[in-house]
């Protein structure tokens, strides 16, 4: 019986979140997410090309060529991870967690 696409990608965030790069996660909040007062998060409107995504790019995208070095197909595990995959993992995780809503915070 054949995996469907859900369970390869659940997978494949799963081998991703357990082996983010040094630092990752904390960048990532503080370009991303606006924390709320209840220690939810907001995401804050960010789209592809920005300055943060340049940023994260910039500073990671020589340790996750080393740290994600084999490919998606069998055999050879994560290469050509993106930014926008470990970006889009962290993201669905904290979902997954209520910890992301939708409404935007008062500042």
């Amino acid at each position: 019986m054949a995996l469907s696409n859900k369970f390869k990608k659940d997978n494949l965030n799963k081998k991703i979140l357990s082996n983010l790069p040094k630092g990752y996660l904390e960048d990532y909040i503080k370009l991303f997410l606006i924390q709320n007062a209840d220690g939810t998060y907001s995401a804050k409107p960010v789209s592809i090309g920005t300055d943060a995504i340049n940023q994260m790019e910039k500073k990671y995208r020589e340790i996750i060529k080393t740290q994600y070095p084999k490919s998606r197909t069998e055999g050879e595990f994560l290469k050509g991870i993106r930014i926008r995959d470990i970006n889009s993992a962290i993201l669905k995780d904290l979902k997954s967690n209520n910890s992301i809503v939708n409404s935007k915070t008062d500042t």
